[in-house]
């Protein structure tokens, strides 16, 4: 199905352009293109003209390492529903009834969607790794609540197809029907509670604990899923603990994931502070990341009109990571990110990807000098 796509938007394409320049700061590699006129290659295209993120880019974390932004129309996706419907029907074995399901909801969610979102990578507090994402909605809590019906559908699939792998493999038991059927009800009801009550008990024995809440705080609703990890406890289990140190070094020994809906902003996060980043962003205040200084110099220098921006510092990343890579630190620059830009012109679609020329020399030094 994929090849199908692709060959039907080379057939699409009434120009390609393949650009490679250079400074002395950066190489730049990038490509425009012109698709024909009303073809749904260009409908899908012409979602991202006009349009900029960096009101959504501004919520991140100024901390981030990795971040992505965009604000295209969301509407535009259906020009291409169709080939996204085989897809899933061809991956989740569906039925055409439950294809027809993912229709409406894919359909509703573009309806209560401006188009913004966002997501990114970040250290959260003593952890390397934090992660946060929000998608801007006319109705957040009914765009999460058609989010978990689009999950339900393919978890139901997901959950079948992986039942009849283990009955092929000769895998089944009391336990792994148990297992299934606990996992197709949280499915199928949209909570983690069921699988909790099962499997809680023998997780805390391992080290990590589980606990579920819901709290509501100036107009942002969330759910929160609280993880308190006993990494001797894990180590142990685990028969070593080198892996629990590297394990408590990128998520922390009191982690969380939320889920948050404000008036105008979806939120996830995922870390030690998730909660206070998953309101904030569902509440839509500013995080900083706009204002960080190498972030804002290197988003200046990236293609005009960009509706869609990807940044990777990968010298920040390493420091994040220096207790599980400490050979990695200071590998890297930190004043010279990875940045890709893309958007629409007046009536082309392009794409810029700038490799600053001091981290191609971190790379090449790493090699060797070669």
């Amino acid at each position: 199905q994929s090849m199908k796509m692709l060959r039907r938007w080379l057939t699409e394409i009434q120009r390609l352009e393949l650009l490679l320049d250079g400074d002395g700061e950066a190489v730049h590699l990038g490509f425009r293109m012109l698709a024909t006129a009303g073809s749904n290659l260009r409908k899908q295209l012409d979602g991202a003209r006009g349009r900029e993120p960096s009101a959504i880019a501004g919520l991140l974390p100024a901390n981030s390492y990795f971040t992505l932004a965009s604000n295209v129309d969301p509407l535009s996706s259906l020009a291409g529903i169709d080939d996204s419907l085989k897809v899933f029907e061809t991956t989740f074995k569906m039925d055409a009834a439950a294809v027809k399901a993912v229709e409406t909801e894919m359909r509703a969610a573009a309806k209560l969607q401006d188009g913004q979102s966002a997501f990114a990578a970040y250290a959260d507090g003593s952890a390397a790794l934090g992660l946060a994402g929000a998608i801007g909605s006319s109705d957040p809590t009914g765009l999460l609540a058609v989010m978990k019906r689009l999950l339900s559908i393919v978890g139901v699939r997901l959950i079948a197809i992986a039942r009849a792998e283990a009955a092929k493999d000769g895998d089944k038991s009391p336990e792994s029907d148990k297992a299934f059927e606990v996992v197709s009800k949280a499915v199928g009801a949209g909570t983690l509670e069921p699988i909790i009550t099962e499997f809680g008990p023998l997780a805390e024995k391992m080290g990590v604990k589980l606990a579920t809440n819901s709290t509501k705080e100036g107009g942002v609703s969330c759910d929160v899923l609280d993880i308190t990890i006993d990494w001797a406890k894990v180590a142990a289990a685990a028969g070593g603990s080198t892996e629990a140190e590297q394990g408590k070094a990128v998520i922390g020994d009191r982690t969380a994931l939320t889920l948050c809906a404000g008036k105008t902003m979806l939120s996830f996060a995922v870390g030690p502070s998730a909660l206070e980043q998953g309101r904030r962003l569902a509440a839509a205040k500013v995080g900083g990341l706009n204002e960080q200084p190498v972030y804002k110099g290197a988003v200046a220098k990236s293609v005009d009109q960009a509706a869609m921006l990807m940044y990777a510092n990968l010298g920040v990343a390493m420091k994040a990571f220096e207790k599980v890579a400490p050979q990695m630190a200071g590998v890297f620059p930190s004043d010279r990110p990875i940045v890709i830009g893309c958007g629409s012109r007046t009536e082309s679609f392009g794409c810029r990807f700038d490799v600053p020329i001091k981290l191609i020399n971190a790379f090449k030094q790493l090699g060797g000098g070669r």
